[in-house]
């Protein structure tokens, strides 16, 4: 089974706005950019961590029904998470969702 690849780029500080992004692959066999752009003042709120950008792509994955490779960290706690939510998804509409793994 092909795969998502979750890639994390390093955010970008322009002293007013930070831009924080990531890389989705595998989807439809397209290389996607995805980002967030905030005021500088709350770049104190960024994380090292995968867990914003795995959130992000959650519904891409479901839709697909591919696993998602993360490229990053991301908590056991939030795995275990999305693992429930995955579950729940899938109950309400199994003609649109499917499961996959998270591998980190």
């Amino acid at each position: 089974m092909k795969s998502l690849h979750l890639w994390p780029k390093d955010p970008k500080d322009d002293g007013e706005m930070v831009t924080a992004e990531f890389v989705l692959e595998g989807l439809d066999n397209r290389r996607v950019e995805i980002w967030y752009r905030f005021p500088s003042k709350y770049k104190y709120a960024l994380t090292e961590s995968c867990e914003p950008y795995v959130t992000s792509a959650l519904f891409a994955a479901l839709g697909s029904g591919r696993n998602l490779m993360v490229h990053g960290r991301v908590s056991p706690t939030l795995l275990a998470n999305l693992e429930e939510l995955q579950g729940i998804w899938v109950s309400w509409k199994p003609e649109k969702y499917r499961r996959f793994d998270i591998q980190v």
